[in-house]
């Protein structure tokens, strides 16, 4: 039997749940789990990061949108334990989600991760950290507005936790119940040592469109520098699919990803660090800049998009210029004549 002491002994729960009220019209382009940084679904990358503690297996909960969900967490290779899904068929929140995770499985301790995190902490390191305290649970915390009930001012979740099994006694078996409202409370009103580990870098943030495209520009030369994904070739300091059409005076300034079957046409640029979904076309002539395309994308020829979002399907008609807009989709578009720039959310 694995001690608590021993990685093996933790399984990881990643909180996957998107009923969310008053969701923002980022929110609304794609299930947050499921938004594309450096190319891959953001629940990717809690996935990965539980995957390197050693956990014993992964339980990703789920709620609505979950077949896009699971879809897309059964893609995911290379991961080294067990994957397992949990649905409530109600919002439980975050507490009661982790709460029906846990039961379901007999560790006594275990890591978990929000879907849209993406911690820059050595999951080992935070292991140790939290053995070292004896504490029932370690939040993970940075500096925010609104701090964390226990913890110093201006500190708040960074959306990870540790929680020893016991501490789920505390979450009712049915009912909505929120971690950092509810749980932690309940911790310390009970006597409970709730610990904190601070972190200068928690990772970045994609909650707003903003903080998105910051992590899609901190993540991208990360991507293209690692490993080569099944399906890429290298091309300088740019990631391209084998199924992408590149005009032979085309211009890719790295760091770039190009998806499969896109295409850059000619004399069409792209600079990074951009990420190009799939079947997104760049037009004669055209320059995009440190954005973000999804996927059925087109940039009309001669226009020029820079720090932009374009959301699937998203059309930039011919000699558009487009600055710092966040949504340009078939939904909702902000637009200018050439030689005026654009901003919108």
């Amino acid at each position: 039997m694995a001690s608590s002491l021993d990685p093996r002994g933790t399984w990881g729960v990643v909180l996957a749940g998107t009923y969310l009220t008053g969701r923002s019209l980022f929110e609304r382009l794609r299930p947050r789990p499921l938004l594309p940084v450096a190319h891959r679904p953001i629940i990717s990358y809690p996935l990965r990061w539980l995957a390197a503690a050693g956990v014993q297996g992964v339980t990703v909960c789920l709620n609505g949108e979950s077949r896009e969900v699971r879809r897309a967490v059964e893609a995911e290779t290379g991961l080294g334990c067990p994957v397992a899904f949990i649905e409530d068929p109600t919002p439980r929140g975050t507490a009661g989600s982790a709460r029906d995770a846990a039961v379901a499985t007999g560790a006594t301790q275990f890591l978990v991760a929000d879907a849209t995190s993406i911690p820059g902490l050595d999951p080992r390191a935070l292991l140790d950290f939290h053995r070292g305290t004896g504490a029932l649970v370690t939040v993970l915390v940075r500096r925010v507005a609104a701090p964390v009930v226990g913890a110093s001012a201006g500190l708040g979740p960074a959306g990870v936790y540790v929680f020893g099994r016991r501490a789920f006694d505390h979450v009712a078996v049915q009912g909505f119940q929120d971690i950092k409202e509810t749980l932690l409370t309940k911790l310390h009103a009970a006597g409970e040592r709730v610990a904190t580990r601070e972190v200068d870098d928690p990772g970045p943030s994609v909650l707003r469109a903003e903080s998105y495209l910051a992590a899609n520009e901190r993540l991208i030369p990360r991507a293209v520098e690692g490993d080569v994904p099944e399906g890429f070739y290298r091309l300088g300091q740019a990631l391209v699919h084998a199924s992408a059409r590149l005009s032979p005076r085309a211009r890719l300034v790295g760091p770039v990803i190009v998806g499969p079957g896109s295409a850059i046409e000619e004399e069409g640029t792209v600079v990074g660090p951009t990420a190009i979904g799939t079947d997104t076309e760049v037009g004669r002539s055209a320059v995009v800049s440190r954005s973000v395309l999804w996927d059925a994308c087109a940039v009309g020829a001669g226009s020029q998009v820079d720090r932009c979002l374009v959301a699937d399907g998203g059309l930039v008609p011919e000699g558009v210029h487009l600055y710092r807009v966040l949504r340009a989709g078939p939904v909702r578009t902000r637009l200018r004549p050439a030689g005026e720039s654009g901003s919108g959310r």
